[in-house]
């Protein structure tokens, strides 16, 4: 979510001003502006730490598969595992994409 910078807020305040606006009245919106303004960052870092965090247990407990080692296998499921090189990569990637989800969040 893109913040409130303060060209919005004087643009608030100069509106209020136009309009004849109580001072008493433009301090309570600009103070719930930043209220909802705060509420919604702080919303918006515990998703995307909830996000990071179900990422990080999804691949955590996967173990070779007996039968074939090539293989990982958590419960259910069986994956092919890369090779050390490719993870490397993998993970170079992933940590890119989680830093590109940020900052597009942040441009909301």
């Amino acid at each position: 979510m893109k913040s409130w910078n303060l060209k919005t807020y004087v643009l608030v305040v100069f509106a209020a001003f136009a309009l004849h606006v109580s001072v008493e009245a433009t301090v309570f919106a600009v103070a719930a502006c930043a209220l909802s303004d705060a509420i919604d960052r702080y919303r918006l870092k515990k998703a995307l730490a909830k996000f990071a965090d179900q990422v990080s247990e999804d691949e955590e407990g996967w173990e070779t598969d007996a039968d074939d080692p090539d293989c990982e296998a958590k419960g259910e499921f069986t994956r092919y595992r890369l090779p050390i090189e490719h993870q490397h990569i993998i993970r170079r990637i992933s940590g890119l994409m989680f830093v590109s989800l940020r900052c597009f969040t942040e441009l909301l």
